[in-house]
């Protein structure tokens, strides 16, 4: 390995407050400070953002700033990987804290050898913000970024294990492959997903996998203004018209079979949506049909990947 192991970089928009927290975090890594650097990528921020991390800098030689005026989260994350200079880019969102001893776990699961991991996460557990609601069942906290798949090290397939909040890449990898599509990912406040899991589709094409190690871990924020329930439908519709756009990137679909498709999953969100006003039956029914009409709508839109 060389002398510098990782990058650690935090991409942020309008998020100080927290992103103090996850400068604090990182500060308090138990891993040599001279292996690893540290890039906040400022995505057009208008907050105390710049100050904040100048704040930082004066005890932390190894923290850059870096702006980039562009909107958009997968913009920002290639800047990201393109100023940084470590082997690894430690992805961290501006609302996580890592644990400890993140990176000495996260270099100790890389030391093992595998060859073939191409994403490296680990646990990711809530901090939340106000009492969960009894109606948030197990199934939708993925949609706050929240993992755990158990006390094992593990190889994931594409879809799970592995989400932004905490996500560890080969910079050469991410040269390789281009790095994240911004056809697809968040843009402020567009709840616009996919630039992940389509990174993640790349990598297993040339034969890479993802890699869970527990503990790798991060705390992520479930912030109160998400613990609602018009969050989580609309959380899931726009799950759907992602699902939608990732259709058109990997093999983009004519309109005579993207018309069927789009009624059938019309169909299955109104099946989904009519039970879930039968007795007993819970708030994740109405949410995945939710995602269903999504992407009904994101199949039946010409070009998918636009966004109103």
């Amino acid at each position: 390995m060389p002398d510098l192991i990782f990058s650690i970089v935090i991409c942020t928009y309008n998020r100080a407050n927290y992103l103090a927290k996850a400068l604090a975090g990182v500060a308090r890594q138990d891993f040599p400070t001279g292996l690893f650097e540290v890039l906040v990528i400022d995505n057009a921020s208008t907050d105390k953002t710049k100050q904040t991390v100048a704040e930082f800098q004066g005890g932390a030689q190894n923290l850059r700033y870096v702006y980039e005026p562009e909107l958009g989260l997968s913009i920002a994350r290639n800047t990201g990987w393109r100023n940084a200079t470590g082997q690894y880019i430690a992805y961290l969102d501006d609302d996580a804290i890592p644990s400890v001893s993140w990176l000495t776990h996260a270099a100790h699961a890389i030391e093992q050898g595998k060859q073939d991991v191409g994403m490296l996460g680990g646990r990711v557990e809530p901090i939340w913000e106000k009492p969960r609601p009894d109606w948030l069942g197990d199934q939708l906290l993925s949609l706050l970024s929240m993992v755990d798949l158990g006390p094992a090290s593990q190889y994931v397939d594409e879809d799970v294990g592995i989400v932004g909040a905490n996500m560890i890449i080969p910079r050469h990898l991410l040269q390789q492959h281009g790095g994240f599509s911004s056809e697809v990912g968040r843009i402020g406040s567009l709840l616009l997903s996919g630039e992940e899991t389509l990174l993640k589709r790349r990598l297993a094409q040339s034969g890479y996998r993802g890699y869970y190690s527990p503990d790798v871990s991060v705390q992520h924020h479930a912030p109160a203004d998400r613990l609602t329930r018009k969050w989580f439908l609309e959380r899931m519709y726009w799950q759907g018209r992602s699902s939608a756009a990732l259709m058109q990137l990997e093999s983009a679909m004519p309109w005579w079979r993207r018309a069927p498709k789009s009624c059938l999953e019309l169909l299955k969100g109104a099946i989904l949506l009519a039970g879930s006003f039968i007795p007993g039956q819970n708030f994740e029914r109405r949410a995945r049909a939710n995602g269903h009409f999504g992407l009904a709508e994101g199949l039946y839109r010409a070009g998918a990947t636009q966004c109103d």
